[in-house]
């Protein structure tokens, strides 16, 4: 369908951006990734009755790891 298409194509910008960003800021780049992936899994698997794309489940898997590690980090200033 031609709507989740579009909605992947929205998504790829921020994830990518995401990634980048995790690297120096964890929270900022997991809630990057986290957000549009998940809110793409929604509108994909829930609104449109399409199957999830299996391979977009490893860059939410980095997403999360980045949140993890971005609230376990304890930075005394």
């Amino acid at each position: 369908m031609e709507y989740l298409d579009n909605i992947w194509l929205l998504t790829f910008p921020f994830m990518f951006i995401g990634l980048g960003l995790g690297w120096k800021w964890e929270k900022i780049g997991g809630y990057m990734i986290v957000i549009p992936l998940a809110v793409a899994f929604i509108i994909g698997f829930v609104l449109l009755r399409e199957g999830l794309p299996g391979p977009m489940f490893i860059p939410m898997i980095v997403g999360i790891l980045y949140l993890v590690v971005g609230f376990g980090n304890k930075k005394s200033h």
